[in-house]
């Protein structure tokens, strides 16, 4: 499942923006004020400002000035100066050792770790807040973590367990008696409600967050609300209000210079457009978009270079839409390089620390098993300096303790044993796909290679598919996120049972799965792709007592000694058969198989 560009971009800088405390002094409450109404005309106050803080200086007073800076440089997107005031402001809480002071800090790091992806480092960061906060009376500050928590497994996808934290930071805020909070924790809280109930549900609370954000003068909390009830609107296909509130809401962030809401409404604009059929309008606002993304927001670069390719394949500018093809397939194999690198090094470190604890287990068995032997030999000793009248008693006591020994190392071939079958299991888990079911990339690389040295060795072909399931986020926000992962499992046990089995059938990431074929030039590859296309264009898929039609495009080549060059070329020939109408068969360098009257569109 896929966040909206808008959601992602939005729900970190609720929870960064906060007003300055009561208990700062007056100059902090005005500069802060600033970045609400000017952040261009506060950042060179605050440059000289920082300059002129000697040895001598208030720490506090420093520490909050870092504070104020790395908020306004973070809300435009420049997060590696953003970063260098987060770690001065963190080393100078720490040196006060104050706990409340330290949380913050640790708050304004973790949102600059979000924002960037780095979703681990930020929950580090949010729960060791929370951990320093637990025992303070502080409920206004655990419901600003709570919040960040939250949107740090928004990140994630994991809407149930943000929507918890959510609903922990609305209740703090209210016990709080404080606005600016309860507008962060109800509009993040609204945000998951859209996802897991439909954004039906979800845009009457984004109406309330907009009431407070409107009763507190708050020109952050206006902005980002109106996009994110434009974004709801849109997802109503009520386009005119949709439009209408997006560009206000484009208007107030312009302003402010939110370089991130500035992309994501930009691009929900582009969408409006092309909805109301405007195609050149909609490439306007793109190309804008991709402007304001570039360095800032990865997941908005990629969903515009989609967005673009297939608006200008419609435009019939095809050299233009090849290119933002090109960029997006190296956008995608990077993040799934990332994605397999995540995997394998969490498989790692989980052998590491089982085979480990079977270690221990293997020395604590053999400790009691030297242990047993020299208590052996203790009482053999024994029994020969006692003398012949104790014989017996020293063979029966020599007797129990082989049966001893003999019983250990039994338990210790057992463990041997089970520590075998969990590196098995391990390597087993680490070429399956979870969800599915189907051999994963890693499995893939091994299965190719394999393939690839028979082919050499017999001489007789090797071929892959490459395949996407068409229109497939439009079946899962209609369906939902869980229905969606069903059909997942329920097409990828249709497709396994659609091949011999000599071919094997990978899932390639999200909703892209690919076959190898050994033994099998292009043309046999074409007919048995083109069986199973047409099989799944007749026969809906069954899920959850409803019948699910969908269709699929392929992309074939045959393979040399390159696999890379294979992959790419299976590619883009799966993107020339979606350019030409999606559900067909298209071979690398041919023309587009056309799919039978009767398959589903």
């Amino acid at each position: 499942m896929k966040l909206t560009p808008t959601f992602v971009m939005i729900g970190v800088l609720i929870l960064g923006f906060a007003p300055a405390s009561a208990e700062l002094q007056p100059p902090i409450e005005e500069l802060a004020a600033m970045r609400a109404t000017d952040p261009s005309a506060l950042l060179p106050i605050l440059d000289r400002l920082l300059a002129e803080v000697g040895p001598d200086a208030d720490e506090l007073y420093a520490a909050h000035l870092h504070r104020l800076r790395c908020q306004t440089l973070r809300d435009r997107g420049e997060y590696d100066r953003a970063r260098e005031d987060a770690v001065e402001f963190e080393t100078i809480a720490r040196r006060l050792d104050d706990p409340l002071l330290i949380s913050r800090s640790l708050m304004l790091h973790g949102t600059i770790d979000a924002e960037q992806n780095n979703i681990a480092d930020a929950l580090d960061r949010f729960h060791e807040a929370r951990r320093l906060l637990e025992t303070a009376d502080e409920p206004g500050e655990l419901s600003r973590v709570n919040t960040a928590i939250g949107v740090a497994h928004n990140f994630a996808l994991d809407f149930v367990r943000a929507r918890r934290y959510y609903e922990e930071a609305l209740r703090l805020a209210r016990l709080a008696g404080d606005a600016s909070l309860e507008t962060s924790a109800l509009g993040n809280l609204a945000l998951a409600v859209s996802e897991i109930e439909g954004p039906e549900v979800g845009l009457p609370m984004h109406r309330e967050a907009l009431a407070l954000a409107e009763k507190r003068g708050d020109l952050h909390g206006l902005a980002l609300q109106n996009g994110l009830i434009c974004e709801r609107l849109m997802q109503l296909d009520q386009l005119a209000e949709a439009r209408a509130t997006c560009l206000e809401a484009l208007d107030q962030a312009t302003k402010l210079q939110l370089s991130r809401p500035l992309a994501g409404l930009r691009m929900t604009l582009g969408d409006i457009s092309r909805a109301e059929g405007n195609l050149s309008e909609a490439v306007a606002y793109y190309e804008t978009a991709m402007e304001d993304a570039a360095g800032v927001v990865p997941g908005v670069v990629s969903a515009l270079h989609e967005k673009l390719a297939e608006i200008k394949a419609e435009l019939g500018d095809t050299e233009s839409a090849l290119h933002h093809l090109q960029a997006l397939m190296a956008l995608r194999e990077e993040s799934h390089e990332r994605e397999r690198q995540s995997i394998v090094e969490e498989l790692e470190v989980r052998y590491k620390v089982e085979q480990r604890e079977r270690q221990l287990e293997v020395m604590t068995l053999d400790a009691r098993l030297q242990e047993a032997q020299l208590r052996q030999r203790t009482l053999l000793l024994l029994a020969t300096a006692v003398g012949l009248a104790l014989a017996c008693l020293g063979a029966l006591i020599a007797w129990r303790g082989y049966r001893v020994k003999s019983r250990l190392e039994r338990e210790l071939d057992s463990r041997n044993q089970e520590l075998e079958q969990a590196v098995e299991q391990i390597g087993r888990l680490a070429r399956t796909d979870s969800l599915t079911g189907l051999w994963n990339r890693r499995a893939f690389d091994e299965l190719v290679t394999d393939e690839l040295a028979r082919s050499k060795r017999s001489g007789r072909p090797l071929t892959i598919a490459l395949a996407d399931i068409d229109q497939f986020k439009a079946l899962n926000d209609r369906l939902g996120h869980q229905a969606g992962d069903e059909v997942l499992r329920a097409l990828s046990d249709r497709l396994r049972a659609a091949v011999r089995r000599t071919d094997s059938v990978c899932r390639w990431g999200g909703e892209e799965f690919l076959f190898l074929l050994p033994d099998n030039d292009t043309s046999a590859a074409l007919q048995a792709m083109e069986r199973v296309r047409q099989d799944l264009a007749e026969r809906p898929l069954q899920v959850e007592g409803e019948s699910i039609s969908m269709t699929m495009t392929f992309g074939i080549t045959p393979v040399d000694d390159d696999i890379d060059a294979a992959i790419r070329r299976a590619d883009a020939a799966m993107y020339e058969g979606k350019r030409d109408g999606r559900d067909r068969v298209v071979v690398a360098g041919l023309t587009t198989t056309e799919p039978s009257d009767d398959a589903a569109m």
